[in-house]
């Protein structure tokens, strides 16, 4: 008996590798193609490897929020800016550092001036904060538009 009709002719051969390389999903990252590379790596890696990738990133974004909550400093230089930022006109905050130190911009010398002794006057009232800085409010920045 001979095997030669068990063996698939070599056009028969060529077909069934064409065919089966047309159902093959072409390798990607997004589509179809992309689900099905991502089931076949966590088929590989197991979902316990994705859980643990899962909490490192919950983790760093729990971080990352928790870095955005203002330290009781902050809170108190920005409760001394609020008071005065009501009574001087022409002064801008332009940040509050971790330590309570404000820095602020102004129109004028005199609204800088005064915004300074009003934040003074506030400090006199409670904790002492570090010094506020103070600089001319820089040309350009838009504002009102010259009018």
């Amino acid at each position: 008996m001979s095997l030669d009709r068990f063996t698939p002719a070599p056009a028969a051969a060529a077909t069934g590798r064409a065919l089966a390389a047309r159902r093959r999903p072409a390798v990607g990252i997004t589509g179809p193609a992309g689900i099905v590379k991502w089931r076949r790596l966590l088929r590989r890696r197991g979902a316990a490897t994705l859980l643990i990738v899962a909490r490192g990133v919950l983790a760093v974004l729990a971080v990352g929020c928790a870095s955005l909550a203002n330290t009781p400093a902050q809170d108190l230089a920005w409760s001394r800016w609020a008071a005065c930022r009501t009574q001087v006109t022409g002064a801008e905050l332009n940040w509050i550092q971790l330590d309570g130190r404000i820095a602020f911009w102004y129109g004028g010398p005199s609204d800088g001036q005064a915004m300074l002794e009003c934040l003074g006057r506030a400090a006199k009232d409670g904790p002492a904060l570090p010094a506020p800085t103070s600089e001319s409010r820089p040309s350009g920045g838009g504002g009102d538009g010259g009018m």
